[in-house]
């Protein structure tokens, strides 16, 4: 434990005084700035550590047998790559509540019927590949398409451009598992997102902010390490920069604070549950009035080696 801490102009040169103060276990800083973060994430993390964790019994802590199954594909295929469809449905085992249903096709006549059986209503449909990772960059998403013929150019077009984007960036053919097939979002909502990465010290870490190109923009996020209570989640909310955003603004009504905690508690368990998962991207999730919509969903799991290591 720091007990104290030392700033000095002359930290970079090294003198033998500063020498024998870091001897002694005092670390040495050359600013003072510097020094008093330092001091203000040891206090950030002395009150983390005094905050009660949630229930280890709690049922949703449980290991699917699906996701299991899911994992045990990965490894089979040589993947750590989790395809979408396989990420939503590990979401909704979490009890994650999806906003609308989404389905795979893998031929032309596949996503016709997908379109039809979701009502014929505008659907959006993105490429379901291992070797595509940013689908959007890969051309592989079309949005807005409300007839049979537009869902079927956009089935002919998305392969072309996913197999075009693999063979520049990787040098060889892409393995398109399908299309996945889903209505598209209500308009409205605020854009947020919700990651968990694997920090060597600290674990599984949380991160929620403002969501979309802003995350990138305005780097609006918070952090916690999990697992995650309640109170945790809820005071996420109200610690990034423009919480009052999610309150409403110019009249707009306010998200839905219950559905973004009870969304995080989800990706807590579920993360908590498979320590295999080495990083978790939802971005963008929609907060809404009421509920919240998921709109990609990314699960990236550990190495074998990896893994391995991290269980002794």
């Amino acid at each position: 434990m720091v007990h104290s801490l030392y700033g000095s102009l002359y930290a970079d040169l090294r003198p033998k005084p500063l020498a024998l103060i870091r001897e002694r276990g005092i670390p040495v800083y050359d600013s003072l700035e510097r020094a008093v973060r330092c001091l203000q994430a040891l206090a950030d993390f002395g009150e983390a550590r005094k905050r009660p964790l949630p229930d280890a019994t709690n049922p949703k802590t449980v290991r699917s047998r699906q996701f299991e199954e899911v994992i045990a594909t990965c490894r089979k295929e040589m993947r750590s790559v989790v395809l979408e469809h396989e990420a939503r449905q590990a979401l909704e085992d979490a009890g994650v509540e999806m906003l609308a249903p989404a389905l795979v096709a893998t031929t032309l006549g596949e996503a016709e019927q997908a379109f039809e059986k979701l009502g014929s209503v505008p659907v959006a449909i993105k490429v379901v590949s291992r070797d595509i990772i940013h689908k959007t960059d890969a051309g592989g998403v079309k949005l807005n398409l409300s007839t049979p013929a537009a869902v079927r150019r956009a089935f002919a077009d998305i392969v072309e451009n996913g197999q075009a984007y693999a063979m520049s960036h990787a040098g060889h053919a892409a393995d398109i598992a399908g299309l996945l097939v889903t209505p598209m979002a209500p308009k409205g909502g605020i854009e947020v997102i919700i990651g968990v990465v694997r920090d060597p010290s600290y674990g599984p870490v949380l991160m929620f902010g403002l969501g979309g190109v802003l995350v990138e923009v305005l780097k609006d996020v918070v952090f916690r390490s999990l697992p995650l209570t309640e109170a945790d989640a809820r005071s996420m909310l109200g610690e990034i920069r423009a919480a009052q955003i999610l309150e409403g603004v110019r009249g707009a009504q306010p998200t839905d604070k219950d559905a973004l905690v009870r969304l995080i508690l989800g990706i807590s368990s579920l993360c908590v549950a498979f320590p295999e998962i080495a990083e978790l991207d939802l971005n963008p999730v929609l907060a809404y009035p009421k509920g919240v919509g998921i709109l990609d969903a990314r699960i990236l799991l550990e190495s074998r080696s990896t893994a391995a290591s991290s269980s002794h």
